[in-house]
């Protein structure tokens, strides 16, 4: 019986054994996730519905983006975004003289996802902390955007405002 294990390959034993177990634990503690419920909520983003809050995007890092002018014709939409694209108030490009801009870059929880008004968002609840009438906070969240597409996204749209900080907010 040549196909045995000779005592060189004895080594191998345990390590496979303890990765099969391992790989079946995991696998057992996904089917019992998902049949009791324990998942989390899965977002599907349809980037091909009008009524969608996002459109696909020409730049293949970001992939999809907020429609600018989102919700501004729908009287009581509770979702709107400004003429850039952004969860935010309407901001102009240029950097006004004496003006401090700082940008919150971020996924869903800059965003403000599940948050109707827009003055709850971390962004506007910063502006207000600052109080300062010549600090900006523009909110630059995207719903699952990850750290490379943010840092994208400051590059093509950001950096156009002229900054003075960058705020990049990470969630577990």
């Amino acid at each position: 019986m040549k196909w045995l294990p000779t005592t060189r390959f004895r080594w191998l034993a345990r390590p496979l054994l303890a990765l099969a177990v391992t790989l079946l634990a995991l696998l057992v503690a996904e089917v019992l996730v998902r049949v009791t419920g324990q998942a989390p909520a899965f977002l599907e983003i349809d980037l091909d519905a009008e009524a969608s809050l996002y459109r696909r995007s020409k730049n293949p890092v970001l992939a999809y983006e907020l429609k600018p002018s989102f919700g501004q014709d729908s009287p009581g939409s509770q979702i709107v975004t400004n003429s850039h694209g952004q969860r935010d108030l309407p901001r102009k490009l240029e950097k006004p003289a004496g003006q401090v801009r700082s940008i919150l870059l971020g996924d869903s929880v800059v965003q403000g996802a599940g948050i109707a008004q827009l003055d709850a968002t971390i962004s506007q609840q910063l502006e207000g902390l600052l109080a300062d009438p010549a600090h900006e906070v523009l909110n630059f969240g995207v719903d699952g955007y990850c750290t490379r597409a943010e840092v994208e996204l400051l590059e093509v749209k950001g950096v156009r405002f002229q900054p003075d900080h960058v705020v990049l907010l990470f969630v577990e």
